[in-house]
């Protein structure tokens, strides 16, 4: 493994272009500032849709134990439990997703103005150096798109640094100009793509191969990494002593959207009136634009009865992981009853 460090300012479109083209990844500095990097990390301990109900406190090793974090470092809404949270009620989260620095970049990179959020979500690496036991899987190099499917360059994803990502604390690695090569890859290992229905998977593994060199990217805290789905790429444990925390941020081009982009930000359309002004007085005209607000405003009017239909799926979910069933399906068929749109989203 060899470690590359080149690194651009936001504001140097020119060369961030000609690097990831290259290269397939880039690294983007200058993008959040510390207390930017700040409240974003209160947000992940503190907030009860994330770390909050742990009683989970950066600073005291004691509690460190206490969340809910896979094998893969990843932290989501409700950690896995179904607590009626949505991400709506984040603020710091809904700040980053619509910082111009972040979205210019992921435009220039894409060669298109019109560009849809992806998905995003929160990774957190404990130091394995306080406790082994913490460390997060190791060598899971992987495509998320099919690359017998989809070999051509579709689609690129993002992270952003809220600590420094180096030599000790993990972070971001990947096998650099790969992007380029994808499709004569595809081609040579049709045999790999009957294996675990690799055929059809949406992320695919990347086997095991010593040909290719794999490099570990460096980034101070408040970068974005950009790449390009071509590249298999992973995270590596956390070898320090320090926490190693990211937030990933993707976009697509508004015109190749998939349908299930378009499902996810629909979803974070009708959520956004449910927290109605509280979400309202975060969104901004660029967060309404990479929402695909407009559109979903003129097909999808929220009216009062799909936010009483959103709470009654919300305590039907409740109650399907208490195991209360016959209670359950009760809340889902009058939610369903309730709103068209609710149904279609979430039942």
């Amino acid at each position: 493994m060899k470690i590359f460090i080149l690194m651009f300012h936001y504001s140097d479109f020119m060369n961030i272009n000609k690097f990831f083209k290259e290269n397939g990844y880039v690294v983007v500095t200058g993008i959040l500032s510390d207390s930017e990097i700040n409240a974003t990390i209160s947000e992940i301990c503190n907030h009860k849709a994330l770390l909050g109900d742990y009683d989970f406190d950066i600073k005291d090793q004691s509690t460190w134990d206490k969340p809910y974090i896979g094998e893969r470092g990843f932290v989501d809404i409700n950690q896995g439990h179904s607590q009626g949270h949505i991400y709506s009620e984040l603020e710091q989260f809904w700040k980053n997703r619509q910082n111009e620095h972040i979205i210019e970049t992921f435009k220039h990179i894409l060669e298109c103005d019109d560009i849809l959020l992806d998905a995003c979500r929160y990774n957190v690496m404990r130091p394995t150096k306080v406790n082994p036991k913490w460390k997060t899987k190791d060598k899971w190099l992987h495509w998320d798109k099919n690359p017998w499917k989809n070999p051509q360059h579709t689609t690129i994803q993002g992270l952003l640094t809220l600590t420094d990502h180096n030599e000790k604390s993990g972070g971001f690695c990947c096998i650099p100009k790969f992007h380029q090569h994808l499709q004569q890859w595809a081609n040579e290992n049709e045999e790999y793509k009957e294996i675990n229905n690799n055929s059809t998977n949406y992320v695919v593994e990347f086997p095991d191969n010593s040909l290719y060199e794999i490099k570990q990217i460096y980034a101070p805290k408040g970068s974005l990494i950009i790449w390009d789905s071509g590249l298999p790429h992973c995270n590596y444990p956390n070898d320090g002593y320090e926490f190693r925390i990211a937030q990933y941020i993707s976009f697509q081009r508004k015109h190749s959207a998939t349908t299930s982009l378009i499902e996810k930000l629909r979803t974070n359309y009708i959520e956004a009136f449910v927290m109605g002004e509280q979400f309202f007085k975060l969104l901004t005209p660029i967060g309404r634009k990479i929402m695909n607000f407009e559109e979903f405003q003129q097909k999808y009017p929220i009216t009062d009865k799909d936010i009483e239909a959103f709470h009654l799926y919300i305590k039907g979910n409740q109650l399907e992981t208490q195991k209360k069933f016959n209670e359950s399906i009760q809340y889902y068929s009058r939610a369903e009853k309730l709103s068209d749109l609710v149904a279609i989203i979430y039942l």
